[in-house]
């Protein structure tokens, strides 16, 4: 095998039409997908007949006609007529082993698997039979014994006077989105072998030189005349695949080389001079920057055509790579054997439908802001991307300075920039000094060849695993000790700063730690990214202290080689937690407080992982959470505590953190499984005891089972809401309230110290759909029940949409204000008991619990587009008015063909004890799915309102709280 390729067949991919194992809706923003255009360049040269060591075959490719010995026509003595065949005599047959039988044969195997995704053409070299007879010339090719030699042009009739004529199109690339099959069988018979007429001038054999910048500029100029007509070339991904099994040895003559199309052929020259070599480099180029004129209402525009090369029966070769290179795919492949051809082809093809998505220049973000400023300036934590053709997206976290002002983020102002965690990474950091971890037995190792072998990285060779270690810290393929690192884009995790803890909470020696941990750790970011890590970065200069490759994922990592898939896509979350020295120690010495961050991984994994990073220098696991009924890990875990009986004496109560969760999100299962969706991951919620669970004791969690007759079928996105009832009783937690995508509430009863004793049941449920053809009544949760007390009145307030699906139209969802009633056993609240303020007025203070439970708002009973709106972030309570943010989408333009979904992003404000609102109570604040509003306040309650969507950011000056002592609400991190 050929050592160029033998780390891509053991990293090969299975072909894939879909960017990723999992899909997310928000793609619909920046990505658009037009079916690429292929034109395979197939070397028509002499050699192309021999075997891949380089041996003779006396064949020209084709089978299915006669063979002429001599002017006579000659039988095989086994196998009859017209096989390539070898040796000295006419017994031996060469059968299909000829490089051209095999480059056809892969290519006709591929079409057949994956014609209708592309829209291809095909070309050979120039070749002409110059009035001899066919006859002649076949039995002039065997007689001469043609093995290590190109044969007399004059013989063959390759040359032509243009250089441009060298690019022969066989079948064109045909203008339709979706090419027929009648286009596609004309390639096809071209790709059989099979020949009937033996003057078919249309029939590929291989004979003569090897014409590659020629043919390279020939194609330049067919593409330049085929653009005019595709409406889509803004936004289409155009490729060449040269194949080819040599260095050139026709080139453009260098006295005409800059007349364009009127450029002529030099003559033939078999030592391939650097003057030809360096006309296929700038021909690869050329092809990158085709310059097409405007045309009336089109704008002039440079469009790309991306050149691929695939070395035929060669081990290397420098001038194939240099080709690769100035046409924008970095290097050639080369393959020695059948197999290796089809590998190749397969990953050529891959790569270019990864790079057929379009992509806007928008930058994608989520945001975290310090919810309360006590040192130096306030910040704000901006985490973006650039999507892109490559596996590893370009990802950028930024640290702004704070201050009322609004901006597009792909243009932050300078004024406001702090540092950019992705410039640190890849302009200031040596790849391979980079701490990066990965999870293995339990521990954290770092991530190098040494430590993690093949069966870690599931993959076949230990070179296998060189190739992923250096792609993972740098990007790259190979990795020099001058190679500086990479940051994936962080997408749907939302950055987490760690600094001093909690001002406002009280316990024991928690004081100390608070002191201890102001006086000496660093301020640090957390996050998770798409480049398979959890990052930490410091918070003062942006620079990454380390990251963690999560267990789960290590398998994975091969994937980044050839596609962008999501890996830790969640947001972190953090705690101070309590690790007392024995079962029943009492005392919570300051000594015994660990800072823990737990997080999930979205659409890229079902797992979660839990660190201790109370020494920010020096992370350490704590667990992962891989169950066979999680999901994926939408739901992000919230830690609190609360009093349980003791592991060892069950007579004694004792004090302890629980993390809490749902199930996850399954695919499907909300349209597809509309009345019962069977047992499926997802359908849980979950409770585990974070002092044991770090101790390897991984029985101390809960499956928190249905009260009664109620059953759990659906799964769980959102994350759970956990509320204190009492907040002066030790600040124990009584309550979890979480949604699941069936548009029911369930609530726990955590007061029990046996958690084993703990059940959930249903206390609201939104309607339901009929049936399959009624998805619209469907009101998925997928975001935390914000609980709020007014008055001794406890609200629940929450949104329904698909956030999994943001651009599915037609739905009508619901924003919901009900009051936990705690309805009788096996009773819930429904719709019918609530008032909807949106046409019937707003909740008057007789009728709070009778008749009403509570008031609801439908986004399609306002004048204007509320098609398929759908609430996006959890709710925001601020001096008794409710703040939700919802999603619209768009309707594409048909008249464009490069046009990208986008939609309406709106802030909703409303009493939360009536449903008053303005005659209007929305306000249009950008594109795009837009985050929750967030504030920050100084100590003397001065405050700014955050609202951000996925293209711009808004800061503006908020109402003063006058004392901090008005905030009702406090999250730790």
């Amino acid at each position: 095998m050929l050592k160029r390729l033998s780390i891509l067949s053991l990293l090969f991919v299975p072909f894939m039409l879909n960017l990723s194992a999992y899909e997310d809706g928000d793609e619909e923003f920046f990505t658009s997908f037009h079916a690429p255009d292929v034109l395979i360049i197939l070397d028509s040269s002499g050699s192309m007949s021999w075997n891949m060591n380089g041996s003779a075959t006396y064949g020209d490719g084709t089978v299915g006609g006669d063979f002429y010995y001599r002017g006579h026509l000659v039988p095989h003595p086994f196998y009859g007529y017209a096989h390539d065949w070898y040796g000295s005599g006419q017994t031996q047959r060469y059968g299909d082993l000829s490089r051209m039988h095999i480059v056809k044969a892969a290519m006709e195997t591929t079409l057949v698997r994956i014609s209708g995704t592309f829209r291809w053409g095909l070309a050979t070299f120039y070749q002409r039979h110059r009035g001899h007879t066919s006859t002649w010339y076949r039995a002039w090719y065997y007689d001469r014994r043609w093995r290590t030699y190109y044969p007399d042009v004059q013989w063959q009739g390759t040359q032509t006077t243009y250089a441009v004529d060298q690019c022969m199109i066989r079948v064109p690339i045909s203008n339709a989105q979706g090419q027929n099959q009648s286009h596609i069988n004309q390639i096809m018979r071209l790709l059989d072998s099979q020949i009937n007429n033996l003057n078919d001038q249309n029939e590929m054999r291989a004979d003569g030189g090897t014409p590659i910048a020629p043919a390279l500029r020939g194609a330049r100029y067919w593409y330049k005349n085929f653009l005019w007509n595709d409406n889509a070339r803004w936004c289409r991904n155009y490729n060449i695949v040269l194949l080819t099994d040599g260095e050139p040895t026709y080139g453009i003559d260098p006295s005409t080389y800059t007349q364009g199309e009127n450029a002529r052929m030099s003559g033939y020259d078999g030592s391939s001079p650097l003057w030809m070599r360096r006309q296929c480099f700038w021909e690869a180029e050329s092809l990158q920057h085709i310059h097409i004129p405007a045309q009336g209402n089109h704008p002039a525009q440079d469009v790309a055509i991306n050149v691929y090369v695939v070395g035929i029966g060669m081990a290397g070769s420098a001038t194939l790579d240099s080709i690769a290179y100035y046409g924008g795919t970095d290097s050639a492949l080369f393959a020695g054997s059948p197999r290796e051809v089809a590998e190749a082809l397969e990953q050529v093809f891959w790569n270019i439908l990864q790079r057929a998505y379009a992509f806007s220049s928008a930058q994608v973000t989520s945001v975290e802001e310090e919810f309360l400023s006590t040192q130096y300036e306030n910040r704000i934590y901006l985490a973006s991307f650039i999507p892109g053709n490559k596996s590893i997206w370009e990802g950028h976290l930024y640290a702004l300075r704070l201050t009322a002002s609004s901006f597009s983020l792909d243009s932050i102002p300078d004024s406001l920039l702090i540092w950019d965690a992705g410039d640190q990474l890849r302009n200031h950091t040596y790849a391979v000094s980079r701490n990066i971890y990965g999870v293995k037995n339990g521990t954290l190792l770092s991530f190098n060849a040494s430590n993690f072998d093949s069966s870690d990285l599931d993959v076949d060779s230990q070179a296998a695993v060189d190739t992923i270690v250096s792609y993972v810290k740098s990007g790259k393929r190979v990795m020099t000790s001058s190679t500086k690192g990479v940051l994936g884009d962080i997408f749907h995790s939302t950055p987490l700063k760690i600094h001093v803890p909690n001002a406002f909470y009280e316990d024991d020696d928690f004081w100390k730690f608070r002191v201890h941990m102001r006086q000496s750790r660093p301020f640090f970011i957390i996050t998770g990214a798409n480049d398979g890590m959890i990052h930490c970065f410091n918070d003062s200069t942006g620079r990454e202290m380390w990251a963690v490759i999560p267990n789960n994922l290590l398998p994975k990592l091969k994937n980044l080689l050839t596609s962008h898939e999501y890996y830790v896509d969640a947001s972190p979350m953090g705690a101070d937690i309590w690790f007392p020295s024995a079962q029943l120690d009492t005392f919570k010495d300051w000594t015994e407080w660990k800072t823990v961050v737990m997080i999930g991984q979205r659409g890229g994994g079902r797992a979660y992982t839990s660190l201790d990073v109370t020494n920010p220098y020096s992370p350490h696991l704590l667990f992962e959470v891989n169950h066979d009924s999680l999901a994926y890990t939408w739901s992000d875990p919230v830690m609190y505590k609360i009093q349980r009986l003791c592991k060892i004496s069950s007579t004694d109560t004792v004090e302890r953190f629980f993390a809490f969760f749902g199930g996850g999100y399954w695919p499907d299962t909300l349209w597809d499984d509309l009345q019962d969706p069977g047992d499926i991951p997802g359908n849980h919620i979950f409770a585990l005891d974070i002092f044991e669970f770090s101790q390897g004791d991984t029985d101390e969690y809960v499956m928190i089972p249905p009260s009664g007759t109620f059953e759990m079928k659906w799964p769980f996105p959102a994350q759970a809401t956990v509320f204190n009832k009492d907040p002066d009783n030790n600040n124990f937690y009584d309550y979890l309230y979480i949604g699941d995508m069936y548009g029911q509430v369930w609530k726990v009863d955590m007061t029990d110290p046996n958690y084993h004793n703990w059940e959930a049941r249903i206390i609201f449920k939104a309607p339901e759909p009929d049936n399959g053809n009624d998805y619209e009544n469907w009101q998925p949760i997928f975001y935390p029940i914000t609980v709020y007390v007014k008055n001794n009145i406890r609200w629940l307030l929450f949104g329904t949409g698909d956030r999994a699906n943001p651009f599915r139209e037609g739905t009508e969802n619901r924003f919901y204000a009900v009051i936990d009633t705690t309805p009788s056993s096996g009773s819930y609240i429904t719709e019918s008991q609530l008032k909807r303020v949106s046409n019937s007025g707003v909740l008057q203070p007789t009728e709070i619990m009778h008749p009403y439970r509570g008031w609801y708002v439908v986004f399609d009973d306002y004048a204007g587009d509320h098609d398929g709106e759908k609430v996006v972030t959890y709710a925001t309570v601020f001096i008794d008015t409710i703040m939700f943010m919802t999603f619209t989408p768009t309707e594409v333009a048909t008249n464009d063909s490069c046009a990208m979904s986008t939609g309406t992003a709106r802030l909703y404000k409303y009493l939360v004890n009536s449903g008053w609102a303005y005659a209007q109570p929305w306000e249009d604040v950008g594109g795009g799915i837009p985050q929750a509003p967030r504030f920050n306040f100084s100590m003397d309650g001065e405050g700014l309102e955050v609202i951000q969507t996925s293209d711009s950011l808004i800061v503006k000056q908020t109402q003063s709280l006058g004392s901090l002592r008005k905030i009702l609400w406090w999250k730790e991190y």
